[in-house]
């Protein structure tokens, strides 16, 4: 029995030593995939060598979210929308800051949990500045002992007073207390542009109330004091190209009005991907102008924010956890924990197209025109569409079309629900796995099977594409580009090339030998 193994092994080895050519096209394919995935995939980011490999990846991931399609949302999210119709109604923009007071009371009165903004009001309203600059012309008059009526100056007293559109935007904000205000962190050249350096101070200072609740280093840090720990994640952050060079932020009436635990800023910035399109959202950002970045500190999104606020918890239960390999996790009280990549990163998996989510006008909103329970016990976005103003963006869904709110609309949705499209150490050795199969074993049936049976080979990209798509549907990425058209569709048609112009030309020249040597001489 032993004999008869063994015999049969060694005929299958010497099978295949007859085919080695065939097998060594599979094992070179096999480690160029290999290469190819880790220099794309594996590293902090894209090796620009194969960035056509990562663009082909992100967009086999589009197309898993568009034959997808919209999937059920959190019914407690709601967007009010500066829309078309808002500017028709309301005025061109930027609206009176009272609307946005008109706005939050009416929220609040209807129930409303969380009001966070995707705007920044980093300037003072200008409606009273004409009565501001009469009231300081007057008072220089009266400083020359010119007389000026009493009467008169007690009504621009009031009149200032009724058209401070700030102060009544803030005292809205104080009756509300669960408010978020956006900032935005500044990038490139274009957003620093006309920024002055003593604005960009000033924004600074503001932001230095709002740092992230809590920020802690993992005990695998050791001892080392948690300031001198900040500047090696900030590295990571650079590597990235996340560090920003400035911020814009909100004035300072209505950053005083947010100084609470109750409300806060947050940060709205997205990130682009190399295609144009919007995947990921980093929950936290390092930023400071201090040249020891040591003294740096780090602040929290407006989804961060937004979803503290309307879970109830106090800031030392909102807490960002890092390591030496960058940021590890985020905690949400002691039941919801995120684990975005090492810069802060998550990926959002999109619920649909733009406007999935419900949209309220906010016209409508501020002039109380919507149905009562709309915004009871909800989490209310506001942004903007409208053309001119909106901050429209490209997601996997496509066309320069979807409003930046509902991106945020989309992540927070995720996190309540921990609804997340992950993409990891597990999603990684899948790949791998998959890369190996298509690659030496399929090598291997490649070599020995008759040559009209090859073209089957491919038929395993259907199985394959199929479950790609149910570990996304479950919440996997997994790698389809490298796989399937680096490594099994070039093992399938390398080793079939090679198998009908070498192989079977060298068995003809086998048997016409074989004739020659049976003619009579």
């Amino acid at each position: 029995m032993a004999d008869r193994i063994s015999q049969q092994l060694a005929r299958v080895l010497r099978q295949w030593w007859g085919h080695k050519g065939s097998l060594a096209i599979s094992l070179i394919v096999t480690l160029a995939a290999i290469t190819i995935y880790y220099y794309t995939f594996l590293g902090e980011r894209p090796t620009p060598v194969f960035d056509s490999v990562y663009r082909l990846e992100l967009s086999s991931l589009d197309y898993r979210f568009q034959v997808r399609g919209k999937i059920p949302i959190d019914p407690h999210i709601v967007i009010v929308d500066i829309d078309q119709q808002s500017q028709e109604a309301l005025g061109h923009w930027p609206f009176p800051r009272f609307r946005f007071a008109d706005l939050l009371d009416n929220i609040r009165e209807d129930g409303g949990r969380v009001v966070a903004f995707d705007i920044t009001f980093s300037q003072a309203d200008e409606t009273s500045k004409p009565l501001t600059d009469l009231s300081a012309q007057l008072a220089e008059q009266q400083k020359k002992n010119r007389a000026v009526n009493p009467a008169l100056l007690e009504r621009i007293a009031a009149l200032q007073k009724q058209y401070d559109y700030d102060q009544q935007f803030a005292d809205a904000i104080k009756r509300f207390g669960h408010v978020v205000l956006g900032n935005y962190f500044l990038y490139t050249e274009t957003d620093m542009k006309g920024v002055t350096p003593r604005s960009l101070e000033r924004y600074a200072n503001a932001l230095a109330y709002f740092p992230f609740p809590q920020v802690r280093p993992l005990p695998s840090f050791g001892k080392t004091p948690a300031n001198e720990k900040l500047p090696g994640l900030i590295e990571k952050y650079e590597q990235a190209r996340l560090v920003p060079r400035g911020a814009e932020a909100n004035s300072d009436l209505l950053t005083g009005a947010v100084a609470s635990e109750s409300g806060g800023t947050g940060y709205f910035n997205v990130v682009v991907d190399a295609d144009g399109v919007v995947r990921h959202v980093p929950l936290a950002l390092p930023f400071g102008l201090d040249k020891d970045r040591s003294n740096w500190d780090m602040y929290a999104s407006v989804d961060v924010q937004a979803l503290r606020i309307y879970l109830g918890l106090p800031t030392q239960d909102t807490v960002l956890s890092y390591g030496p390999g960058g940021i590890s996790h985020i905690e949400f009280g002691s039941k919801l924990s995120v684990h975005p990549d090492y810069v802060s990163r998550m990926l959002v998996d999109f619920h649909g197209p733009a406007r999935t989510y419900p949209y309220i006008s906010f016209a409508d909103a501020a002039q109380k025109k919507f149905q009562p329970g709309a915004f009871k016990d909800k989490i209310v976005l506001v942004g903007a569409s409208a053309t001119g103003i909106g901050d429209l963006r490209v997601t996997p869904f496509g066309g320069l079309d979807f409003p930046g709110v509902e991106v945020h609309a989309n992540l927070i949705d995720n996190i309540l629900n921990r609804q997340f499209l992950k993409r990891g150490g597990k999603e990684a050795l899948t790949d791998l796995a998959f890369i190996l199969l298509f690659g030496l074993p399929l090598g291997i049936w490649l070599a020995v099977t008759q040559p009209r049976w090859m073209p089957l080979g491919l038929a395993l990209l259907l199985p394959f594409a199929a479950i790609v798509y149910f570990a996304f549907l479950h919440g996997s990425w997994l790698n389809f580009i490298v796989p399937a058209l680096f490594t099994l569709v070039p093992n399938v048609s390398l080793v079939a090339l090679y198998r009908v112009l070498i192989e079977e030309q060298e068995k003809r020249k086998v048997r016409g030998s074989s004739s020659n040597m049976s003619l009579p001489k």
